[in-house]
């Protein structure tokens, strides 16, 4: 979906539990049969797992992957390179404000576009928060373990769904701004400019994407920056998660790092 009309305005708050912002046909019936639904999601979830861990691992042996968490640095320039994020490569990203990670599944915003939810998730083990870097819409397509430059438009496609991370002249549920969503296609509201950031939070003079380091997602077809906060809490079904959106503003609220990841690695002589 791309530009679309703004939505009605959504009066959900953080702290009212009389609306519902998310809905999905998966929770519909949980009061009937809780014991159902939960041994069907536990069983569903358990494949997922097992599926994830062998597309990753098969991954691994093909391709090379390597972890985020195994890299030792050495202090050299080519130790720096291998440091920066890779096109096709998968990534969980970190909320710097509140250090949750970037996350989506199978629920629908009951508000705006209907969309699949994306929201900000507290815990690093869950597969629902791996996304992978890919190509932005319209783009040629990039080797595997090209590193992705500072200002290079990407979009991220999330693993488990295989919807892209979308946004759009929706409102947001909760804090009212721009809604980002699951989006089952690919259109150019699945664009997304990478703005490097130093410690400080300034745009940073560097020339690559590095892992751990700070970054800005803007959004190219409305120019608004990925964000989430902590005033922004989820009810059920999907209670403690943090609402994402898109602001016009800088701050915290909208900075991102790799939290962790599985990157393709590449020859630092073709940089």
């Amino acid at each position: 979906m791309s530009m679309a009309g703004r939505s009605r305005k959504v009066k959900a708050s953080p702290s009212e539990n009389s609306s519902d912002p998310v809905e999905n046909k998966q929770f519909d019936d949980v009061s009937k049969n809780p014991n159902h639904y939960f041994s069907s999601s536990l069983f569903f979830k358990m494949t997922a797992f097992i599926t994830l861990f062998l597309s990753v691992s098969y991954l691994v042996l093909k391709f090379g992957l390597v972890s985020s968490h195994s890299d030792e640095s050495d202090g050299s320039e080519n130790d720096l390179q291998k440091k920066v994020v890779t096109f096709n490569s998968l990534v969980k990203l970190g909320h710097v404000e509140s250090n949750f990670r970037l996350h989506s599944q199978e629920a629908k915003y009951g508000t705006g576009s209907g969309q699949q939810v994306v929201s900000s998730y507290p815990s690093g083990s869950d597969t629902d928060s791996f996304w992978v870097v890919s190509d932005s819409h319209g783009a040629n397509l990039s080797p595997h373990g090209t590193p992705v430059a500072c200002n290079s438009v990407i979009s991220l496609q999330h693993l488990s769904t295989k919807h892209h991370l979308h946004s759009h002249l929706h409102e947001s549920p909760l804090s009212d701004q721009q809604e980002v969503s699951g989006f089952g296609g690919h259109d150019s509201g699945d664009n997304w400019k990478v703005i490097c950031l130093d410690s400080k939070g300034k745009e940073a003079k560097t020339d690559f994407w590095y892992r751990n380091e700070k970054i800005m997602l803007q959004h190219i077809d409305t120019s608004k920056y990925l964000a989430s906060s902590k005033k922004y809490k989820y009810p059920e079904p999907i209670a403690g998660q943090l609402e994402v959106f898109a602001t016009n503003k800088k701050s915290p609220e909208a900075q991102w790092y790799t939290k962790e990841g599985m990157f393709f690695p590449y020859l630092p002589d073709e940089l």
